[in-house]
């Protein structure tokens, strides 16, 4: 493995922990214990780790530097952030979520508001990975995959997908999600969390899909669904449009 692999790899480790130390480094990456060592010293001391105890180390600061350069920069969240303020103002007691495709088969909460009036949490949060088949926000992106995509993700997933879906064949799944892509909105209830209903429209780059953007309603407050969810497709294809109009 090249050094580069290595490092993305020890990075990758905090995914599912919240500390490593040498034994893990050595295990995870088959380093001998001088090099595991060596590792971990190198991200100290750009610091991209810091020691929790001798042995363990964390996440270091320079990650949060990155973090707010991201909240600042990205183009995602430069072109969204208005846009869902004004829909949280507008719904007081909804989460409203902006994603992006991540890897082959998540989604990725990039951003996130909460109505002034939202006394909830929900699955998603910024920074966390969903799988593309679970919820509005990620189903509204996996309707537009192309359909090699999608019969590649149902295939490796297809036991969880029956699990929590009522359609038991891939016809049936696959006709689920080109009724998604023709409505443009992806509507879900109580699918990841109890009472709540899921609103989420893809949102694109120049025809590329870039991620999707999604409102989380109580069932108590919905008193017109179709106009959220013109309301929420509306402003997908704005934020699409101004992701287009920057300069970057």
């Amino acid at each position: 493995m090249t050094k580069l692999h290595n490092f993305s790899k020890l990075l990758g480790l905090f995914k599912t922990r919240t500390f490593i130390d040498v034994e893990t480094v050595k295990k995870e990456l088959g380093l001998s214990t001088a090099s595991a060592y060596r590792y971990l010293s190198d991200f100290e001391s750009i610091g991209l780790l810091e020691k929790k105890t001798p042995s363990n180390y964390v996440l270091g600061s320079l990650i949060i530097e990155l973090d707010r350069n991201i909240r600042e920069n990205d183009p995602l969240i430069k072109s969204a952030e208005n846009l869902m303020m004004e829909i949280s103002n507008l719904y007081k007691d909804s989460v409203v979520v902006l994603s992006r495709l991540y890897g082959e088969d998540k989604v990725l909460c990039v951003h996130q508001v909460k109505g002034g009036d939202c006394d909830f949490n929900i699955s998603y949060e910024r920074g966390k990975t969903m799988d593309i088949f679970k919820g509005a926000t990620s189903k509204s992106i996996l309707a537009w995959l192309n359909d090699d995509k999608i019969w590649e993700i149902y295939n490796k997933h297809s036991m969880e997908i029956l699990k929590i879906t009522e359609h038991k064949s891939y016809d049936s799944f696959y006709k689920y999600l080109r009724e998604i892509r023709k409505n443009k909105v992806c509507i879900t209830y109580s699918e990841l969390d109890i009472g709540v209903y899921g609103i989420a429209s893809p949102i694109f780059f120049k025809n590329k899909l870039m991620g999707s953007f999604s409102i989380v309603v109580p069932e108590k407050s919905i008193d017109n669904l179709k106009k959220i969810s013109d309301k929420i497709h509306r402003t997908s294809l704005q934020i699409s449009g101004k992701i287009e109009n920057l300069n970057f």
